[in-house]
C-alpha cells in the first residue's frame, strides 16, 4: 500500500489552485475549527489492492479521492461562480495531471444558505512498481 501518493496529490493540488485569483485554502481530511473559504478538502476514501502478475512484481492498487469545494461570496464573484471555477481547476489537475477519472461532480446547497458545496468523487489505478497513475 502506497499512502505517499495521496499527499503528493494533495501538494500538488495546492501548488495547482495558488494560480486561481481565489486562492483557496487546501486542506486533508477536514477543515480547522475557523476554515478560510473558499475551502478544497481532499480525502483518500479507498486504496484497495487490485491485483497482481508476473509473481507479484506487476501490482496494481484501485485509488479513490473525494474533492469538496466549499464556497463563499469572494467580493463581485457569487458563491457559485468561486465553486465553479475552482471546479473545473480541480477537474483540470486530476482528469489531466493525474489521469483520473471523475465518477462524480454534484453540487450541494448548503441547507444554512452560507456557502455553495461541490462534492467530485475520481479514481485511478496505481502501478505500485513504477509509481504511476493510470
Amino acid at each position: 500500500m502506497n499512502t505517499a501518493i495521496y499527499g503528493d496529490i494533495c501538494k500538488g493540488l495546492e501548488d495547482y489552485l495558488s494560480n486561481s485569483q481565489f486562492n483557496p485554502f487546501v486542506v486533508r481530511d477536514s477543515p480547522s475549527l475557523k476554515p478560510r473559504y473558499p475551502c478544497v478538502v481532499v480525502r483518500e476514501i479507498s486504496n484497495q489492492y487490485k491485483s497482481s502478475a508476473l509473481g507479484g512484481y506487476d501490482q496494481q492498487t484501485t485509488l479513490g479521492y473525494e474533492i469538496d469545494i466549499y464556497a463563499k461570496q469572494v467580493g463581485q464573484s457569487a458563491d457559485i461562480e468561486v465553486a465553479r471555477e475552482l471546479q473545473g481547476l480541480v477537474d483540470e489537475f486530476l482528469t489531466i495531471k493525474c489521469k483520473m477519472r471523475r465518477m462524480t461532480a454534484t453540487p450541494n446547497n448548503n441547507f444554512d444558505q452560507l456557502y455553495y458545496r461541490i462534492v467530485m468523487r475520481y479514481v485511478t489505478t496505481l502501478d505500485e512498481q513504477r509509481l504511476r497513475l493510470y
